[in-house]
Parts: structure tokens; C-alpha cells; sequence
């Protein structure tokens, strides 16, 4: 009986644990992407095989070295855990990467900076394609390849919280880090800006993350900074059609309408799936860069026929002061020669005794007063207009 009683718990904590392991799933973290790496001849490499895989695994990307002669297209059809084959022939490296219906080549030569060399496969393989393409061979029930089915069907909440348990077991893995960011973005929640930082900090050279960062700079008005980051991206990865639409974005909200209609012309042309859509928007972008210049223009024709009504109004005004110049000298002749005449009056006046004369008919001092008092005036006052006048020709 002890042995049956036994043997029935150990069948539920069977279960139980069966359970458990069910709803865990399988961890999803940097590791999980296995790169096998494939000398094929073709010249003296400027890098080994051994060594590759070394600095790959400094990047916590799991790679491993085969001398199996075949295509590398062809290994993924016998080993479906692997994501990506790096072929090395003499200084050129060729990443295969196992899409859902074909198998993507991306060329890198390698210029003999072995730290640079890695840097560029680190930043093509965390191109968001890249890891979409990663994730078509990941382990079912991972909480990481359910998230971002939900994520793609537009489940954000249900998304972020799948990718907050797989958090829970590896919070260092980068392209779980850009998932969460990318679901808190369509969530408007601002913890995507500590996610980036976050992320950046454990990959620095991880593409899809920088794409993030440069949007958020982008939401906070800083255009400049964005537009910095989307060309630097841009020149590294020139064929990724997002990275060119979000610089087109940043150079309309930053008024560089012109290069953003470049950015759509060069999807157009190297990108079908997404011409359309680029078509449109170098058509919108072509009639606000229309109305800009005919208002530019308009403003110009405003400026200038402002300035030329400005140069008539000062040359006016010139005429006018010459002409108010001549009539003052006018005034000052004309005001001098009543000063003089007054003065030889008076001088006349009182030189020849008609002043005295004029005094003594007076019949009484009142009227004499009155006399001197009146003459003392018209004195002062002639003589303190003539001194003004000197003041003010001296100034």
C-alpha cells in the first residue's frame, strides 16, 4: 500500500511539474542565437574562424566553428536551432540568415579591424528583420516568441506582459530588452525610454535599439539629436528601408523637407514593398515643398517692395529737409536783417536826439517811466534774440 501511495504522489508531482515546466517554457536570452561559422577557402583570411568565434561569444552570441563542406544555404535544412552561417572566404565574410521563405546574404569585407568587424555583424544581426527572422526559429512556447506573436497582432498588454516573464529569467538579453521598449512605445508608457538605455547598456551597437532611441528624441522635440543618430544607422545599414523612412521623418518635423523627399526616393527605388507607401508620402512631402516656396517667394516680393517704398519715403524725406533747410536759412537772413534794422533804429534814434526829444514831450514821470521802461524792453529783447541765435549758429 505504502509502495501505491508512493508511486500515486510521485505521478502527481509528475504532473505537476510537467505542468510547471509547461507553463515556464523555454529561455529565450542572447545565447539562444547560435551563428555556426564556415571556412570556405579563397585566399589567406584576415581573420580565423577560432578567433571569430571567440569575439562572437564576447557578444554572448553563441557560435561555433564547423569544416563540413557545404553550402551554407543549405545548413539550415538539416540544423533548424541554427539562425545564422558566417562563411569566411579570404577578407570577405558572407552572414546567411534562415528566413521564412529564402535565405538572406549580407556581405561584409573586413578591413582588418577585427573589433570593427564584429561590431558590423553585431549591428546587422540586431536589424529588426534580423530578429524577426531569428524568432521563426526559436522554441515553441517561449514566452519571448508568444510575446511577439501578440506583439505583431497588435496585443500590446498581453505582449508586454509575456516579455516581462521572460524578463524575470534573463533581464540582460537585448532583443528581449527592444521587444518590451517597442510594446511600451505602443503603449505610451515612458518606461520604454529607461528600457532603451537599459538595453543599449548591455549592446551598444544593437541597431533596432538606437532606431528606438532616435525616436524618442524625436517625441521630445530634440530633431537634431535624432537626426545624428538616423544618418549614422542609415550609413551603416543603407538597404534598411525603416531606418531611411524614420530620417525622412525627422528631416520634415525638422523643416529639411527636400533631403526627406531624397529619403522616400531612394526607398522607392530600392525597396518595392514599401513604394507605395513612400510614393505617397514624397507627393505630400512635393506640394508642402511647394506651398514653402511660393510663400518664400512671396515674403521675398513683400521684403522687396516694402524696401522700395522705404527708399522712395527716405528720399522724400531727404527733399524735404533740404527744402525745410533752405527755408530756415530763408528765416535767418530775413530775422537778421529785422535784428539790424532794429538795432540802427534805435541806434538812429538815439544818436540824433529824437530819443530825448521823445522823453521830454512827456507831460508827466509816469509817461516817462513808461517810455524808459518800454525802450529798456525792446532793447533787451533785441539783444537777447540776436544772442540766441549767435548760441545756437555756434552749436
Amino acid at each position: 500500500m505504502k509502495r501505491i501511495a508512493l508511486s500515486g504522489w510521485l505521478v502527481v508531482l509528475g504532473v505537476v511539474f510537467s505542468q510547471c515546466r509547461a507553463e515556464v517554457g523555454p529561455q529565450v536570452s542572447r545565447k539562444s542565437v547560435k551563428i555556426v561559422i564556415m571556412p570556405n577557402g579563397g585566399g589567406d583570411p584576415k581573420i580565423t574562424p577560432v578567433l571569430l568565434r571567440n569575439l562572437l561569444s564576447e557578444k554572448r552570441f553563441t557560435a561555433d566553428v564547423t569544416d563540413k563542406k557545404v553550402k551554407p544555404e543549405d545548413w539550415f535544412q538539416d540544423h533548424k536551432d541554427t539562425h545564422h552561417v558566417i562563411e569566411i572566404i579570404g577578407q570577405h565574410l558572407s552572414v546567411y540568415t534562415a528566413g521564412k521563405s529564402s535565405v538572406e546574404i549580407h556581405g561584409i569585407d573586413h578591413t582588418g579591424n577585427n573589433a570593427e568587424l564584429v561590431r558590423s555583424i553585431d549591428r546587422y544581426l540586431t536589424l529588426p528583420r534580423m530578429i524577426e527572422a531569428r524568432l521563426e526559429r526559436m522554441p515553441e512556447q517561449s514566452h519571448f516568441l508568444e510575446g511577439y506573436r501578440l506583439l505583431s497582432a497588435k496585443k500590446y498588454t498581453e505582449a508586454r506582459d509575456k516579455f516581462l516573464d521572460e524578463k524575470k529569467r534573463d533581464a540582460t538579453n537585448p532583443d528581449l530588452i527592444y521587444n518590451l521598449a517597442l510594446c511600451y512605445r505602443r503603449l505610451g508608457d515612458p518606461r520604454q525610454q529607461q528600457e532603451v538605455e537599459k538595453g543599449l547598456y548591455y549592446d551598444g551597437d544593437h541597431t533596432a535599439l538606437w532606431n528606438l532611441k532616435a525616436l524618442l528624441k524625436l517625441d521630445n522635440d530634440e530633431a537634431d539629436e535624432a537626426i545624428a543618430i538616423l544618418e549614422k544607422i542609415t550609413k551603416q545599414e543603407q538597404e534598411e528601408p525603416i531606418f531611411l523612412w524614420n530620417l525622412a521623418l525627422a528631416y520634415a518635423n525638422n523643416g529639411e523637407l527636400k533631403k526627406a523627399q531624397e529619403c522616400y526616393a531612394k526607398i522607392q527605388s530600392t525597396h518595392t514593398e514599401w513604394a507605395t507607401e513612400a510614393k505617397r508620402e514624397a507627393e505630400e512631402l512635393r506640394k508642402r515643398i511647394e506651398i514653402k516656396e511660393a510663400t518664400i517667394k512671396s515674403q521675398k516680393e513683400i521684403i522687396s517692395s516694402n524696401e522700395t517704398k522705404l527708399q522712395v519715403t527716405n528720399a522724400t524725406i531727404n527733399d524735404q529737409n533740404k527744402q525745410l533747410a533752405q527755408v530756415g536759412t530763408s528765416f535767418n537772413i530775413i530775422w537778421w536783417i529785422l535784428i539790424g534794422t532794429a538795432l540802427v533804429t534805435l541806434g538812429y534814434l538815439t544818436f540824433s536826439g529824437k530819443l530825448g526829444k521823445l522823453f521830454s514831450s512827456a507831460t508827466s514821470t509816469p509817461e516817462r517811466v513808461g517810455y524808459l521802461v518800454q525802450f529798456s524792453l525792446a532793447l533787451l529783447g533785441i539783444l537777447g534774440t540776436a544772442l540766441i541765435e549767435l548760441i545756437k549758429s555756434g552749436k
